[in-house]
């Protein structure tokens, strides 16, 4: 009965979200999210889900960034940013299956490619967009998930232009932290790039992304 209830609700949610009324909807976000994105700008958005490919889907821009419609942990995130030069340059190498998609090995960090079918395809979208990063514009975009006060406060340091972690809770001490109230009765940010019912990301509607990399 769990199998079929996983399956029902994605069903569910692909014919809603395919209705006149929600690519209308849609449609209208998209336009004015376009309408104020200062197209000068080339960010390399490096993140730990999906938030990326979407905000360059959205954006109608190129994929400048290997971490695109993928995920990793947070902590591998943290590390991969540190070391980001060292990680690009190393070799992709297939760790098998979860589930239904490929994973892979970058030293000691692993990449969970959940939109892609094969390791042959996550491998070359991979060495691909790896080529297109620009070291000197990098954007970092991440959740709490998984992470300590400590962790949090560490990441001042990271190398990049600009950087924004999700949080569950208020830290006005720490300007790059960006509480999502959706959360705020839990202890860290849940799947905020996961498309909900009403056709947004719970970042889609709390966080004004096009202004963040517009500055």
């Amino acid at each position: 009965m769990k199998n079929i209830k996983a399956l029902i609700k994605p069903a569910i949610k692909d014919t809603w979200f395919n209705t006149f009324y929600m690519k209308n909807k849609r449609k209208k976000y998209i336009d004015s999210v376009r309408s104020k994105f200062n197209y000068e700008n080339k960010p390399s958005i490096i993140c730990s889900n999906g938030i990326g490919g979407i905000i360059y889907d959205n954006l109608g821009l190129e994929f400048l960034s290997p971490t695109t419609y993928l995920w990793m942990t947070n902590k591998d995130l943290i590390k991969f940013v540190k070391n980001i030069r060292e990680y690009v340059a190393e070799d992709l190498i297939d760790n098998g299956n979860l589930e239904e998609y490929p994973t892979g090995k970058l030293n000691d960090i692993t990449l969970y490619f959940n939109h892609d079918h094969s390791f042959y395809e996550a491998k070359n979208k991979w060495n691909v967009r790896r080529e297109k990063l620009d070291f000197n514009n990098l954007y970092i975009m991440m959740g709490d998930s998984g992470l300590s006060y400590e962790d949090l406060r560490g990441l001042s340091s990271l190398p990049c232009k600009k950087l924004i972690v999700f949080t569950a809770r208020k830290y006005p001490e720490l300007a790059y932290t960006f509480q999502l109230k959706k959360y705020e009765k839990e202890s860290s940010v849940g799947q905020f790039a996961v498309r909900n019912f009403d056709g947004f990301r719970d970042f889609e509607k709390e966080f004004d992304y096009v202004n963040w990399l517009n500055e």
